[in-house]
């Protein structure tokens, strides 16, 4: 188990949402955004970045957002 957080970004760099901010087991786990912010908006289309963190492990990558 490990600290887990996944955060949706915009391309100016604002957090979006938190899509995950819990412990985890280890293995494979998915997740879908619905396309809304933190306080349910939907977002509009485009490029977001999403930072994941797990453990000591850190992934940042550009997505692409299309209704």
């Amino acid at each position: 188990m490990s600290d887990v957080k996944l955060v949706v970004y915009n391309i100016l760099g604002k957090e979006v949402r938190i899509l995950v901010n819990n412990m985890q087991a280890m293995g494979s786990h998915s997740i879908q955004w619905d396309g809304r912010d933190a306080i349910g908006r939907k977002v509009s289309s485009g490029m977001y970045i999403y930072r994941l963190v797990a453990g000591q492990n850190v992934a940042i990558k550009k997505m692409i957002f299309a209704k």
